[in-house]
Parts: structure tokens; C-alpha cells; sequence
């Protein structure tokens, strides 16, 4: 009777444990399916933004692609224009500038909208720019075209100028060498004479080293009708047979060379024959070959030697 007692007990109390089982169960599965609602609910509303930002990106690298090709007209147009180019390169300026400060921008929606009117702006410059240099490109080809023109005429105008010209050619060329020829100051004749000087003042002229005192050069400047009167100036080197310059062993730098000479003479041409003469004064003078040259300018003119016994 006992157990037929706490059969049905415990069937209650059975019932009861699966109740609150089932309720307990309820409630957590409520709670779980709150938790995920509020966890996904910021990943979706984070997502959303960060399409938002993509789109922004992506119109912000369209703009700076853009302004890329601008750059790069304008790099074009620059070399072919010589004309505007200093125009185009204040406006390619501009282009570089908003290129940097796209880049720095942050690429709001607000920033976005102001950078593409800027572009737009400068896209429709570049329009009025392209116009204007296809308009020069179109007059440089009238302007090539005329002067290929000009330079036809000027061609065949030449053709008959040198027909005439040949015909006095032969005149003026030998007129040219005529007046060349005989205005250069000829300079021939170079002597020389070695002396010693005895005490009384009397020279003794005389070829042995030992005892040459002297050495008197002298050269003749011809007459030249031709020639202006002028001031001129020869250079006269002396140098023996180990190549040492006698004298004042000077140097004179002329256009092409640098000269040593051993004296200078000035002389003054009146298109009358001039005699010049100079002399050097030493002494324990080596024997061997001497060597005399006659410099105008850089010019040699005319040459001797004499030998020292």
C-alpha cells in the first residue's frame, strides 16, 4: 500500500522537474537569442559604414585618377606649345596642388563633392587650353606653309643673284688676294754680325765665342704703298743649338700660343723701307749654331743662323 502511496508522489514531483526544466530552458534561449540580436546588430551597422567609406575611397581615387590624366595633357601639351607654356604651366600647377591635397584629405562625402567641381573646373580650362593649342598647332602650319613659300621664292631669287655673282667672282677674288697680298708688311734680309768691343768703343767684328761681345741683328721692312702707317711691334729670338733663348727671355702670350722671345723691337712704318737693327749683349757665349727667327705676332716672318766658332 506504501509503494502505491509514493507512486503517484512521485509522479508529481517528476511532472514538476520537467516543468521547471523545460521553463528554464525557455528563458536561457531567450537570453542567448537577445545576446546574438545585440552582437550582430553593431556588425551589420558596421558593415553598412564601412561601405559608405568604400564608395567614398573609390570616388576619391577616381578624382585623383583624373587629375593624373590632367597632369599628363598638360605634360603633352607643354612640350608641343612653346608659346603658352608658361600659362599651361600655372594651370599643370594647379592640377598638382588639388593632386596633393586630395591625397591628404580625409574623403568626406563634404570634401569629395568640393575636390570633383574643382576638377570639373579645371577639366573645362584644359578644354578652352586644347581649343586654343589646336587653334596655334593649325597657325604654325599656315605659318610653316608660308614660309616654305617665302623660302621657294627666296631660293630662286638666289639662283639669280649667283648667276650675277659668278660673273664677278673672278674680279672680286682677285681684288681680295691683290689687297691681302700687298697690305702685309714683308719682312726679309736678316743678318747678323758678331763683334767684341774693345775699351777705345771700337768694334771688332768676329766669330769666336770666347771673345763675341755682341750680336747685332738686323732685318729690312719693305716698302708698301698698300699699307696703312703703323705702329708695330716684331719679336726677335735668338737661341742656340741646346734650344736656350738668348737675351731678355721674355714671353709673350699670343692668341694661340705663348712665344719666349729674347728682345722686342717697335717700329714705326710709314710705307717707306725700314731698316731695323738691334743688338744683344752678353758674353762666355757657347760655341755651336745660333738660330735667329723673326716673329709678327705669332707669326714667323723670316730666319737666319750663325755659327760660333
Amino acid at each position: 500500500m506504501k509503494n502505491q502511496a509514493k507512486s503517484p508522489l512521485l509522479k508529481v514531483i517528476l511532472i514538476s522537474f520537467c516543468a521547471i526544466a523545460l521553463l528554464s530552458s525557455g528563458v536561457l534561449y531567450y537570453s542567448i537569442g537577445m545576446e546574438n540580436e545585440s552582437e550582430t546588430e553593431p556588425v551589420s551597422k558596421s558593415k553598412k559604414i564601412k561601405r559608405v567609406l568604400t564608395e567614398n575611397e573609390r570616388e576619391k581615387n577616381m578624382i585623383l585618377q583624373e587629375l593624373k590624366d590632367l597632369k599628363k595633357t598638360y605634360d603633352e601639351i607643354i612640350l608641343e606649345n612653346k608659346t603658352m607654356s608658361f600659362e599651361l604651366i600655372q594651370e599643370r600647377d594647379k592640377v598638382i596642388k588639388l593632386m596633393t591635397d586630395l591625397v591628404a584629405s580625409k574623403g568626406d562625402q563634404i570634401a569629395i563633392d568640393k575636390y570633383r567641381d574643382q576638377v570639373k573646373s579645371l577639366q573645362e580650362k584644359l578644354a578652352m587650353v586644347t581649343v586654343e593649342n589646336v587653334e596655334l598647332k593649325e597657325q604654325n602650319v599656315s605659318i610653316k606653309r608660308q614660309n616654305a613659300n617665302i623660302k621657294e621664292q627666296r631660293d630662286i631669287t638666289e639662283v639669280v643673284l649667283n648667276e650675277s655673282q659668278k660673273k664677278n667672282e673672278g674680279l672680286k677674288r682677285d681684288l681680295q688676294n691683290t689687297v691681302e697680298k700687298f697690305s702685309k708688311l714683308e719682312v726679309s734680309g736678316t743678318s747678323i754680325v758678331t763683334y767684341r768691343l774693345k775699351s777705345s768703343g771700337d768694334l771688332i767684328v768676329t766669330d769666336k765665342a770666347n771673345k763675341v761681345g755682341g750680336i747685332n741683328i738686323s732685318f729690312v721692312i719693305a716698302k708698301n704703298e698698300i699699307a696703312k702707317p703703323i705702329d708695330k711691334t716684331y719679336y726677335i729670338q735668338v737661341m742656340n743649338s741646346e734650344n736656350l733663348i738668348l737675351g731678355d727671355d721674355d714671353m709673350r702670350t699670343h692668341q694661340y700660343k705663348s712665344l719666349t722671345y729674347s728682345m722686342a723691337s717697335n717700329v714705326r712704318y710709314e710705307n717707306k723701307m725700314v731698316r731695323v737693327s738691334e743688338n744683344i749683349m752678353g758674353k762666355n757665349f757657347a760655341k755651336g749654331t745660333y738660330y735667329v727667327n723673326i716673329y709678327d705676332g705669332e707669326n714667323l716672318v723670316d730666319e737666319s743662323s750663325f755659327v760660333l766658332k
